[in-house]
């Protein structure tokens, strides 16, 4: 046929974020939390501190239902900053983390 056709297409590995309880949470598992959210570009990364740091490319919905989801996930007290950003320049990793699961 002549449809289109993905040649040498790889998954990402999944990315593996710390909660406040010292579990390790799939990618994943932070997408279907954000699900219902019109988001329609975003990055999370988890410092080494494990402190969270998301930016949301406008327009976004409300962020505080976006916190609150987080927080539901990762637990009560997480340190988390959501930044607001007019763009993102280039291809962007939705994902990061500076912690080594283990």
């Amino acid at each position: 046929t002549d449809a289109p056709l993905l040649v040498g297409l790889e998954g990402r590995p999944p990315v593996m974020f710390r909660t406040m309880a010292g579990e390790w949470i799939n990618n994943i598992e932070v997408t279907h939390a954000l699900n219902n959210f019109a988001l329609s570009q975003f990055t999370l990364h988890q410092q080494q501190t494990g402190d969270l740091r998301m930016q949301v490319a406008r327009p976004h919905p409300p962020l505080e239902p976006v916190r609150q989801a987080l927080l539901d996930i990762f637990g009560p007290g997480q340190p988390l900053n959501i930044e607001a950003v007019e763009e993102f320049a280039g291809k962007t990793v939705q994902y990061t983390s500076d912690l080594e699961s283990t």
